[in-house]
């Protein structure tokens, strides 16, 4: 259960950049974009690890 708490919060950055996106139709800047790219590769070597 910890190993998924801490996944999931080191996420939050990437959630808040979502959640702009998302709700306030802000477009992400290039890093921001590379970020969440980013983390979705680290969450699915750290799902397959």
């Amino acid at each position: 259960m910890v190993a998924l708490a801490s996944v999931l919060a080191s996420l939050y950055p990437a959630i808040v950049v979502l959640l702009s996106v998302v709700l306030l139709r802000e477009r992400p800047a290039r890093t921001q974009a590379a970020g969440l790219g980013l983390a979705a590769v680290a969450l699915v070597c750290r799902t397959l690890a």
